[in-house]
């Protein structure tokens, strides 16, 4: 079975270069999208695995959108990725239920080592 992964990023370029740096891992299966709304409704239909969320979005942050995603997708583990990157943002992603937060631009090997950790 392979990893489902879902990258949320409001800036599509930024989501599909995520796509495409794991697209070599043959592990995992994975869709980008750029907004909230987006991966709310993808989300529905692609059921993922774990979802890599950019926090700072506009309309939806990350942070809500994790709850969302939640309940749509029971399970779903997620990961923070965002320019935010002091302490208290840390903090406040894995205070929401994330189990990593990635400072942008990702750390690609740590990146794809979490998920691997994270195949079913």
């Amino acid at each position: 079975m392979r990893l489902r992964v879902l990258f949320v990023d409001d800036y599509p370029d930024t989501a599909d270069l995520l796509c495409e740096n794991v697209a070599n891992c043959d592990w995992i299966e994975a869709e980008s999208v750029a907004s909230a709304q987006e991966a709310l409704a993808k989300a529905e239909r692609f059921l993922p695995h774990v979802a890599v969320i950019d926090i700072g979005m506009p309309c939806m942050n990350g942070w809500e959108l994790g709850e969302r995603l939640k309940s749509v997708v029971p399970g779903i583990r997620l990961i923070a990725l965002s320019g935010y990157t002091q302490p208290d943002h840390h903090a406040r992603s894995l205070a929401y239920g994330f189990i990593d937060h990635l400072d942008k631009p990702p750390d690609l090997p740590r990146l794809i080592s979490i998920l691997k950790s994270l195949c079913p």
